[in-house]
């Protein structure tokens, strides 16, 4: 009798989700400019949250521990809009929470090989995902991915079952104060609960445990995870000053064995070299690797930037040949020649 109320329940939220999200207007355009400028940013913005909301709360029925991470954070900190709302759970929990979020009325990707969410050039691709169904919001369906614990915060203790306390070490509830985002506000903070997020710090503390497991020190081979994980760290850089002012971040409450390289990184780009850099990173991992800390990168082989120059001059020719062949017949100046 429980599970088919809840059931209910849950299939009554996810219609009101798709309602919600239909009941802005008809105007389909979109860009992909995500900050908030008018009232209708605002609107989308807010359904973005309810989104959140909902799907941490039928996850938590379902009892699948979870947490958010990725872009979506960084979203919420910009007062952006979300476009992709990714979550980690527990090892082997990701089909059933995907299972869960579609008995709920969520979409299975209907995309393919062609799902931006199944491939990534620079970076790990999620367990399993769905899709919110295509609303007016931002014009397209919007992926709900989940990834495994252990292939982004093997080194952080459990997943949180429910909003952490506010004295928990890693894990915290999603109340950020409006003064964040404008110093005159006089508004409450932003509440996200049940929705939980990593402390910003120890964001920045994962991502250095993946910038060390993922960096190979041969130089020579393509862009690899490392590149990703860098990228993100930095835009970590530029964040902490406004994080700290408001309680968000605090710069002690880091793994101390980490403290010199990130305080490396918020010193600034003046004086710092790209061997300097390298060598802070690699300092960093060869220290990891020695206390057996880091498991191996599941990335896949890496070719050398001279292999992959060579395969990007051969389809650059054969791309040329084919335009030369199409068009020698009906261009007067490549007949010419």
């Amino acid at each position: 009798m429980v599970l088919v109320v809840m059931h209910l329940v849950v299939r009554s939220a996810s219609a009101k989700l798709r309602k919600y999200y239909d009941d802005g207007d008809d105007d389909d355009d979109y860009d992909y400019d995500y900050s908030i400028k008018n009232k209708n940013d605002k609107q989308a913005a807010e359904k973005n949250q309810y989104q959140m909301k909902l799907i941490t709360f039928i996850l938590d029925q379902a009892g699948i521990n979870n947490v958010l991470w990725g872009y979506i954070i960084e979203r919420l900190l910009q007062e952006d809009i979300g476009t992709c709302i990714d979550y980690i759970v527990h090892d082997g929990m990701a089909e059933k929470a995907c299972q869960t979020l579609l008995a709920a009325g969520f979409m299975p990707c209907r995309h393919g090989e062609q799902c931006w969410k199944t491939h990534n050039r620079d970076g790990p691709v999620a367990a399993a995902h769905v899709h919110i169904e295509e609303t007016r919001l931002l014009g397209h369906d919007i992926p709900v991915a989940f990834w495994d614990k252990s292939s982004l915060l093997f080194a952080f203790p459990e997943l949180p079952s429910s909003p952490p306390s506010s004295d928990d070490p890693y894990y915290m509830p999603i109340r950020i104060p409006w003064t964040y985002y404008d110093n005159t506000s006089q508004r409450p903070p932003l509440d996200l609960t049940p929705v939980r997020m990593i402390r910003p710090v120890k964001i920045v503390e994962a991502l250095i445990w993946l910038v060390c497991r993922d960096r190979n020190p041969n130089e020579r081979l393509e862009r690899g995870w490392e590149r990703e994980w860098q990228d993100v760290l930095e835009s970590w850089v530029q964040k902490a000053p406004g994080l700290a002012e408001h309680g968000l971040f605090c710069r002690n409450e880091l793994r101390p064995d980490f403290l010199p390289l990130w305080d490396y990184l918020c010193g600034g780009e003046d004086g710092q070299t790209r061997k300097q850099h390298r060598a802070h990173y690699l300092e960093l991992q060869a220290k990891l690797r020695a206390e057996d800390a880091l498991p191996r990168t599941p990335q896949p082989k890496r070719r050398t930037l001279k292999r992959l120059t060579q395969i990007i001059d051969y389809h650059s020719e054969m791309e040329y040949q084919k335009c030369l062949k199409r068009y020698s017949g009906n261009t007067p100046f490549l007949d010419d020649e």
